[in-house]
């Protein structure tokens, strides 16, 4: 199909244009990411597969599509829990502090330029009260973003 004289609006207040992140894991999404984002979003993951596979995979796409990479987004399910949990079943960004502070130093040493924490787990009736949500944020504020600064300087 051909369309003439078609417009779009309002144009984005961002110029050029708002950054693009795009998620999925498959190849033909890493290779959109490549072609068409800004970002790649990666979503729900484990630290292991994301250095050693999904990187992987990006880097082999964008050496043989000749473009650069996008930078890395990814957004991790907080969930802060007592007890550690078991590290070939969790994904980043839950367990304990010390599990998420791993995680977070780990997508800084790969050069993450975002981090999304989301709370919410895809089902509203698995909502977390909003009051544990602004506690767990808390915790993680105080435990482990301030002693990211810290490891900044």
């Amino acid at each position: 199909m051909k369309f003439q004289n078609v417009h779009t609006g309002p144009r984005p207040l961002r110029s050029p244009r708002p950054p693009i992140w795009i998620g999925g894991t498959s190849d033909a999404a890493l290779w959109r990411a490549l072609r068409f984002g800004d970002g790649w979003h990666p979503v729900q993951f484990g630290m292991d597969w994301l250095k050693n596979e999904g990187l992987r995979r990006l880097q082999k796409l964008a050496k043989a599509e000749g473009t650069r990479l996008p930078a890395l987004c990814p957004r991790i399910m907080m969930t802060i829990t007592d007890e550690p949990l078991p590290e070939e079943q969790r994904l980043a960004g839950e367990g304990t502090i010390e599990q998420i502070q791993k995680d977070l130093e780990e997508l800084q040493s790969i050069e993450a330029e975002y981090v999304l924490l989301d709370t919410y787990k895809g089902k509203p009736d698995s909502m977390p009260d909003p009051e544990v949500i602004l506690r767990n944020l808390g915790v993680l504020s105080r435990e482990v973003l301030d002693l990211q600064k810290q490891s900044l300087r």
